[in-house]
């Protein structure tokens, strides 16, 4: 009867190896959607609008200043008043206006020194084409223009939502002052056969990185958050920034100072380790190989028995 069993017990552990290994293999490699949560602290960023989830903004006492045509007459330096330059832009003060961002334009958002402000600069349409217009109270507004929001007024506006293309932060090398100051992120996936998304993978920034999502489609880009004021010490640190993409083919690409950029993208460790169905079922998996070798013992050892 022993020897009858023995096939018995190889056959059953076998079977339940190769069923441990294809869970594994589906589970862990056959997986492309991702998203990831941002949280930022930064004195600068772009944003290209897209999506419908961009809200518009509400802006209480915002100066605008509008870019001059180059073949307008210039006027006096010093004649215009504290933050357009007179010679480049004609001010306008905005006491209460709701600004909409048509998908396309493009921005840069600086942190104003000396309190938590901030100046944004129409930037033109990434990739090159023509960029969308961007009307505001009904005037509309050039590329190279310039949106301020003095501190006191984003402290009344609070948050700050976006959707769109975004990158974090900017070179420490250059004289614009809107690197990134600190920050970390987390990955989660949605496993094979299972809606909800695991966190899988997570990591910090350090200062000076600069930070986007890369991946195959615009679509897979997309990242949706908002904005907020902060307080610092004398030395000012930024604002913050929180930001979610929506599951896609994408993947963190963060660039640093004189090295390569590093592409974060989980791996099938990162899903072995942090998947709670990919842990129980090796685990449940692991129970049952060690109780085919109990119950092979103990048929074992029960034929020992009765030939005594």
């Amino acid at each position: 009867m022993l020897v009858a069993l023995r096939p018995a017990w190889r056959y059953l552990s076998v079977a339940l190896g190769l069923l441990a290994a294809a869970i594994l293999v589906i589970v862990m490699l056959g997986n492309d959607r991702r998203s990831f949560a941002l949280q930022v602290q930064t004195h600068g960023m772009t944003i290209e609008f897209l999506g419908a989830l961009a809200r518009p903004w509400p802006l209480d006492e915002a100066i605008l200043c509008l870019r001059r045509p180059r073949q307008s007459g210039a006027a006096e330096p010093g004649s215009g008043q504290a933050f357009c330059d007179s010679r480049l832009y004609d001010e306008k003060r905005l006491t209460s206006a709701i600004v909409e961002w048509p998908d396309g334009v493009a921005i840069g958002i600086t942190h104003l020194a000396g309190g938590p402000g901030m100046e944004i600069d129409i930037l033109p349409r990434g990739g090159g084409g023509e960029a969308a217009r961007l009307r505001i109270e009904g005037v509309e507004v050039p590329v190279h223009s310039r949106l301020v929001i003095p501190a006191d007024s984003w402290d009344v506006i609070g948050e700050i939502p976006f959707s769109g293309l975004i990158t974090l932060g900017g070179a420490v090398e250059s004289s614009v002052g809107d690197h990134l100051i600190a920050g970390r992120f987390e990955a989660r996936e949605a496993p094979a056969f299972r809606r909800s998304p695991v966190a899988v993978t997570e990591g910090t920034f350090f200062t000076g990185d600069v930070v986007r999502l890369s991946g195959p489609g615009r679509l897979d880009r997309v990242t949706t958050g908002f904005m907020t004021p902060t307080h610092g010490d004398e030395k000012g640190n930024g604002f913050e920034v929180i930001a979610y993409s929506g599951l896609g083919d994408s993947a963190l690409e963060i660039a640093r100072p004189g090295v390569a950029p590093s592409i974060i993208r989980p791996s099938w460790s990162d899903r072995a380790l942090h998947d709670p169905v990919v842990l129980g079922a090796t685990a449940l998996l692991a129970f049952l190989l060690a109780s085919v070798e109990v119950f092979r013992g103990i048929a074992g050892l029960w034929h020992w028995c009765r030939r005594l």
